[in-house]
């Protein structure tokens, strides 16, 4: 290029040069002006117009729309879920009075993570019975279990504000039918279908949601299903993802679970944690599940105090070394297959037959309870014949399926009571013959471990009734022999003769007609010994109302009774033809 044209090319650029001096130097003005408003205002604008052209906007993120309920399920559509994220606070926070260099122990890593993080304020067990395709509740089981579990809460409660802590702690019931099985290590297609069932969320943001619609701080989702198995819980420690806990058939180990959900940890694995657990930590709900405590430890874990106290601070100081890795090895440990002797699992005592861990094929379990079995198991579960003997002194030898009494067996009550029979789902049901320690014997039919249906009760003094029963009572048809003779047959209802029937004493007296709970009420015929007959109105018992009387001599009379006597109008016609008629008082004539 020419330095003609080179000089030509500077004179085209310098106005666009001094274009952007210019714009260099109004800038600065205004950002000394506006103390640097002005270039975030510029800043936001083109923002705006970045996203104008941008393929998706930021999206309207209302409140989660729910309507809680006493029912069986909750709204039919599935509400708008919150962020899943967790955010955690400063770790400083979360473990006060613990030293630093046990802030990294296995056992502190779930104190304050995850959707439930501390087990205080308003707290609601969302509480949800699974009909699935391997079991099913009855309503009577229902009500029974929240019985227990309202018992649960309560002492749950106490115990934290043993601690000074304050839970107020309830219970939200629901019922939820799926056809999906249950797989004890792989729960989630279940779990998922159980949430689906009842229009909740399933990515992980159950527990928030449910805290909205609840007004609570915290909801813990407990599934109850029907049938034995190892209760388990799932707590996120910080992660994404719905925190939960599965509690088979009982609700004995609740509270070992829930507090699993809130950071605890058990401390019955592996073999030497439990030792120094018992030593330090003694009779702890998380060693023993059945009728343990909550320990000093495990109420740091989940909320209930923010000190550590030095039996607690001793046990983390001695199991300082345990690692996620050691853990697992002792898992793999755990998770034997053959025949072990005198396995210590935290509850009791095991010998027998092991695979992949559980107990499987012949073995004995000894609880510490007191309580014993032995028999038939299938991967952990009581399942096929065996021997159970209840720390009450109770006794059952027969047939179990998922670890309940079922099919057919024999029960020895600590009372000396025995029953003989059938039994399904843990209950006396179907055909069975139940002798009392006084000698009362009942054949029959049985539901829900009440007589219920046809069945023969003779009892010790050898009167018999035969007939049908209802929860316990005579109630229906049925025929009772006395043990001194005589006997009723006709109408019973709540164990009284009520109805009609007919009533034959052991002196040769007959009584047919209606009864009102026991006792002749209504219209009926009394044949007396001597051949006498009334014929009339009963009350109470008593001859009350018109009536006819009838004399073995030929003697009438026909008119008023009350309480067993002639009173009011009435007439009296004497064997020789002779009438008296008028009033009567108390059997006597008056006019």
């Amino acid at each position: 290029m020419t330095a003609s044209n080179k000089n030509a090319s500077k004179k085209k650029k310098s106005p666009l040069l001094k274009i952007v001096l210019w714009a260099l130097l109004v800038f600065a003005g205004l950002q000394i002006f506006t103390d640097g408003e002005f270039g975030e205002d510029l800043a936001d604008f083109w923002e705006d117009i970045c996203l104008s052209f941008s393929d998706s906007t930021p999206g309207d993120y209302s409140e989660p729309s729910i309507t809680p309920s006493y029912g069986t399920s909750v709204p039919a559509s599935t509400p708008t879920a919150p962020s899943t994220s967790v955010t955690q606070p400063p770790e400083d926070d979360r473990l006060p009075s613990v030293p630093e260099d046990l802030k990294k122990h296995v056992y502190l890593d779930a104190r304050g993570n995850g959707a439930c993080d501390g087990f205080t304020g308003n707290v609601a067990l969302y509480v949800i019975f699974v009909n699935d395709s391997q079991c099913s509740w009855t309503d009577w089981e229902i009500a029974e279990t929240q019985s227990k579990i309202n018992s649960s809460l309560s002492a749950i409660s106490s115990d934290a504000a043993s601690y000074g802590a304050s839970l107020n702690l309830t219970a939200q019931y629901r019922t939820a039918n799926v056809s999906t099985e249950l797989i004890r290590d792989e729960s989630m297609d279940w779990v998922n279908s159980v949430l689906t069932a009842l229009s909740l969320p399933t990515d992980g943001s159950a527990n928030l949601v449910l805290e909205d619609a609840l007004g609570c701080e915290e909801v813990p989702i407990v599934f109850f299903t029907n049938q034995g198995g190892r209760s388990f819980a799932q707590n996120r420690h910080g992660m994404n993802g719905v925190e939960y806990c599965i509690i088979y058939d009982e609700p004995t180990p609740l509270y070992h679970e829930v507090a699993h959900i809130f950071g605890a940890k058990d401390f019955y694995f592996p073999n030497e944690v439990q030792d120094l657990a018992e030593q330090h930590l003694p009779n702890s709900i998380m060693v023993d599940s059945g009728s343990g405590e909550v320990d000093d430890l495990t109420a740091y874990l989940i909320g209930w105090t923010d000190t550590l106290s030095d039996t607690a601070l001793t046990f983390l100081q001695e199991t300082a070394y345990l690692t996620y890795d050691y853990l697992a090895e002792q898992k793999e440990i755990d998770s034997y297959t053959g025949f072990v002797t005198d396995r210590n699992t935290g509850s009791g005592i095991y010998t027998g037959y092991l695979v992949d861990g559980f107990f499987h094929g012949k073995g004995k379990m000894v609880w510490n309870s007191g309580g014993s079995y032995d028999g038939d198991w299938d991967h952990g579960t009581i399942h096929g014949s065996g021997t159970y003997i209840y720390a009450d002194g109770g006794k059952y030898v027969g047939q179990f399926q998922n670890g309940k009494r079922h099919s057919y067996g024999t029960y020895f009550f600590p009372n000396g009571a025995v029953y003989d029979g059938e039994w399904v789902s843990g209950e006396r049901t179907g055909y069975g013959t139940m002798r009392w320690s006084n000698g009362d014997v009942y054949e029959g039919q049985w539901q829900n471990s009440k007589r219920n249906g046809q069945g023969t009760l003779t009892y010790a003094d050898g009167a018999v009734y035969t007939g049908p029963w209802v929860d316990n009572e005579r109630s229906g048809q049925g025929t009772l022999t006395l043990a001194g003779g005589g006997g009723y047959v006709g109408s019973f209802l709540h164990n009284k003769y009520h109805g009609n029937g007919t009533f034959t004493y052991n002196d040769g007296g007959k009584y047919v007609g209606q009864f009102h709970e026991g006792k002749r009420h209504g219209q009926g015929t009394y044949y007396f010994p001597s051949g006498n007959v009334y014929e009339g109105k009963w009350v109470d018992g008593e001859r009350t109302g018109y009536g006819t009387f009838r004399w073995t001599d030929g003697a009438v009379y026909q008119g008023q009774w009350v309480n067993g006597n002639r009173h009011g109008e009435g007439t009296l016609t004497y064997p020789d033809g002779r009438v008296r008629s008028g009033l009567w008082e108390d059997n006597k004539f008056i006019s």
